[in-house]
């Protein structure tokens, strides 16, 4: 699991639009607001110090099983494709009020090589995700905290059969 997230995080990268406002180009992995998929009206706090999740530590009711027991009857609901598998991540950002915008999509086979998920089924993991509202901000120095965070899918015959933080 440690390794997964880890070539996912490195793989992030190719995430960043092309154009838009270009923010933190210093910061690998920084996700830059794109007017063409992004919500104008969500803003991080502080642009220049959006932290990585896991040195601030956002929540989402009392963590991931929070978000299992929100996501699992959506996700019971899928068909099923055969032969589609790997994972599919869902990075973005948790403002400092909690609210989360700026989502992109990451998608790897079972050998972390990209690929393409079918659009119905990574279009409705992406709308699962935008529906998890109302986060815990992480703190940093005492105070709430921007920061990216990211869920990933893991993909068997076009089934989600794990949710990896």
């Amino acid at each position: 699991v440690g390794l997964v997230v880890a070539i996912l995080a490195c793989l992030l990268v190719q995430c960043r639009p092309k154009g838009g406002l270009e923010v933190g180009v210093d910061k690998v992995g920084a996700i830059a607001f794109d007017p063409s998929t992004d919500d104008p009206a969500f803003r991080p706090c502080d642009e220049e110090r959006i932290a990585e999740y896991y040195r601030v530590f956002p929540r989402y009711g009392e963590g991931l099983k929070t978000i299992r027991d929100q996501l699992r009857p959506a996700l019971e609901t899928l068909p099923g494709i055969p032969g589609e598998n790997g994972y599919l991540t869902v990075r973005f950002i948790v403002n400092c009020e909690g609210a989360a915008g700026r989502y992109r999509i990451l998608e790897v086979d079972p050998g972390y090589r990209p690929k393409s998920f079918p659009a119905p089924l990574r279009d409705f993991l992406l709308g699962q995700t935008r529906e998890l509202q109302g986060w815990t901000p992480g703190r940093q120095e005492g105070e709430p905290s921007d920061s990216y965070y990211m869920l990933t899918f893991k993909i068997r015959d076009g089934r989600v059969v794990d949710l990896l933080p």
